[in-house]
């Protein structure tokens, strides 16, 4: 009986021997060598990297979303990668609403914009931009117009460069005017200025002008842009768009070789 009990003790103490020697409950456990894995373990809020006897470094919460008009991301540093729609107005997720609340850099019609100019159009969903496929929100027009000037050089005006109408088509539009005529003054006017050293700007296209026309008066004082015509980027058939500030549409009378006031604007 007492071998049986000594020999019970001595299997409980060499149990216990090998188990001290061969776990660790925490980093102060100087009984193991931590080996963190390179990669990142992570939950809902945080990560970390872990070693083979659980315990962890480097916590942390994930990186903070970022936030546009249309949805909500982040890429951190562990790997995670989430694109999230925006659920409600404000997102239960971000805490986005359409007010501007919560958007970095959000805007709002007659708000100074990156370029030093005026919000005049903002979109929640968003429009695609022709030229480069890129989703923006907003469009900005100039602290004030370029002057007067025609549409196409002398060389071009009965030159058809069709061009098109849409919100989002205006970069492009200005891009295609200049590859066909370099010298066209209203395109180049928009194309070479420089503002808060932004050098995007661009004749707006049909709609895009027909926006800033409508909240003309968050760009300039009331009424400094009423009866005047401006020049659009939009032309079909040799003939090329120019609106007054009824919206009305003007085409080919007056034409192209016809001198009106030249607004630049951009998108971002």
């Amino acid at each position: 009986m007492k071998k049986s009990l000594l020999g019970m003790m001595t299997l409980i103490f060499g149990i216990a021997f090998v188990f001290a020697f061969t776990t660790c409950d925490d980093d102060n456990d100087n009984t193991h060598t931590h080996s963190y894995s390179a990669a990142w373990s992570r939950n809902a809020t945080q990560h970390w990297r872990e070693c083979s006897c659980g315990a962890k470094t480097d916590v942390a919460d994930h990186d903070a979303w970022n936030i546009n008009y249309g949805e909500h991301w982040r890429e951190c540093i562990c790997g995670l990668s989430e694109y999230v729609q925006h659920t409600g107005d404000p997102c239960s997720g971000c805490g986005f609403s359409s007010s501007g609340a919560g958007l970095g850099g959000g805007y709002s019609i007659g708000d100074t914009g990156p370029g030093g100019g005026k919000i005049f159009y903002v979109s929640v969903e968003g429009f695609i931009m022709t030229d480069t496929g890129e989703r923006c929100h907003y469009l900005e027009a100039a602290p004030n117009h370029v002057g007067s000037r025609s549409w196409a050089s002398s060389n071009y005006i009965s030159t058809q460069i069709a061009t098109e109408t849409a919100i989002g088509t205006g970069r492009r539009n200005t891009i295609v005017i200049l590859q066909r005529d370099s010298a066209a003054p209203a395109a180049k006017a928009c194309d070479d200025y420089i503002y808060y050293g932004k050098s995007d700007w661009f004749l707006p296209s049909e709609d895009e002008l027909n926006q800033l026309l409508i909240n003309r008066n968050a760009v300039r004082n009331i009424g400094e842009m009423d009866k005047v015509t401006y020049w659009s980027s939009s032309g079909l058939n040799g003939q090329a768009s120019a609106l007054r500030f009824d919206g009305k549409i003007i085409y080919s009378s007056p034409r192209k070789e016809t001198v009106n006031v030249v607004y630049p604007v951009r998108a971002f």
